[in-house]
């Protein structure tokens, strides 16, 4: 990790902090880097100094994440391969929002949100288009009227009213000018990316994963696999509830190999208020490691429904605690 990345994450971390947020960094290649939790809202953010090196796999995997938990996917870079991004500008990768550090502060310290997005090589914002037309029709003006002294179609000045495109930055100058109001809207960083999850691309990384997850299909779990993550899986009782187990690792390797990613997922489910787990196939001599609950291969084999494994998770939870105590 450069000394660049490395220090955009703790100012990043740091700017979150101050404002309430907890925080979990993840010292693992991920499709994100950081995971900030507040009372209401989630994010999970991928820290790039260019923007333009981040991989579209990394960006569905991280878009898809936030689908399963409910968070936010968010980017904050330093510039793209041509340029340095501009305080208050919004850029997109994959619809992902993509701040620098310093809009960012503006966002979330200073509560100005970024108001300017970057498309198609011009810069843009969003209007309040039903407030425009109760403008113009007060004023007594036509579309064609009101478009010619704006300059522009009678058709764009329709969509204008009716929000369905952006608008040059000078041409929603122009227009606050002419009718004296304020229009101009902020970026909604809060958009929801995915809704439908029949747009996500589900898969499996060995042979080993399959099996298990086809015995948790079995009894009854639904089952979310993830790409890019130190865990392998999201998994729900019901997806209707919003209980979720994070499917921490399906591994044959050593408890050595597999620790640090076991005490990665520690850090976040405990940030998140979440169960985890890991199944292994391998030998172990604790049922717990930092304290997060251990099942074997074996023992998923005989689960006949959903409650075992979970009451198991629960069990080895509270051995764990016992022993600390």
């Amino acid at each position: 990790m450069g000394n660049e990345r490395i220090t955009l994450i703790t100012e990043t971390e740091k700017l979150f902090k101050k404002v309430g947020f907890d925080t979990s960094i993840c010292t693992l290649r991920s499709c994100y880097d950081l995971i900030v939790h507040g009372s209401s809202i989630t994010f999970l953010i991928k820290i790039i100094p260019n923007i333009d090196s981040i991989s579209s796999d990394h960006t569905q995997a991280l878009k898809c994440l936030c689908h399963y938990i409910n968070a936010h996917p968010l980017i904050i870079g330093i510039r793209t391969k041509s340029e340095y991004l501009q305080r208050g500008v919004v850029h997109t990768r994959d619809d992902v929002p993509v701040l620098s550090i310093e809009t960012l502060e503006n966002t979330i310290v200073d509560d100005a949100p970024p108001l300017v997005y970057a498309d198609r090589g011009g810069l843009y914002v969003r209007i309040e288009g039903e407030l425009l037309r109760n403008v113009r029709e007060k004023s007594g003006c036509s579309l064609s009227e009101f478009a010619k002294e704006l300059g522009v179609s009678r058709s764009t000045l329709y969509d204008y009213e009716h929000s369905t495109r952006g608008i040059e930055v000078d041409t929603a100058i122009k227009i606050e000018k002419v009718i004296d109001l304020p229009i101009i809207k902020p970026f909604n960083l809060l958009k929801n990316i995915i809704h439908n999850e029949s747009k996500i691309e589900k898969h499996t990384k060995s042979t080993l994963e399959k099996s298990v997850f086809e015995k948790f299909d079995a009894i009854g779990l639904i089952v979310h696999p993830t790409s890019h993550t130190p865990f392998d899986a999201v998994i729900k009782e019901d997806e209707n509830k919003n209980k979720v187990l994070m499917l921490t690792g399906i591994s044959d390797m050593d408890i050595r190999t597999v620790k640090k990613r076991i005490m990665v997922v520690h850090d976040i489910a405990d940030l998140l208020n979440k169960d985890a787990f890991f199944v292994l196939d391998t030998k172990i001599s604790h049922f717990t490691i930092e304290g997060v609950p251990i099942v074997l291969k074996d023992e998923i084999k005989r689960l006949t429904d959903s409650n075992n494994i979970i009451e198991v998770i629960h069990e080895r939870k509270k051995e764990s605690k016992k022993n600390i105590d």
